[in-house]
């Protein structure tokens, strides 16, 4: 991704995946949350309850979520 959303610039993971989603989105149609739950083999639905603040995140799921993000 050209212009990936720096992950300094966020004190909250949600707010940079949410943006990481959209400016992924926005560069390729088939990008966004499916995109980035199959990177990182994840289920989207899992993926869209963490951004939505209905899950938490786990040591394994930020692990595979550093992974789908590389």
């Amino acid at each position: 991704m050209a212009h990936a959303p720096n992950v300094f610039d966020f004190s909250d993971v949600r707010a940079y995946l949410r943006a990481h989603v959209e400016e992924s989105a926005a560069l390729d149609p088939e990008g966004g949350v499916r995109a980035l739950a199959r990177r990182a083999a994840l289920s989207p639905g899992f993926l869209s309850n963490v951004l939505a603040g209905r899950r938490n995140l786990s040591e394994r799921s930020v692990e595979a979520l550093v992974g789908g993000l590389a």
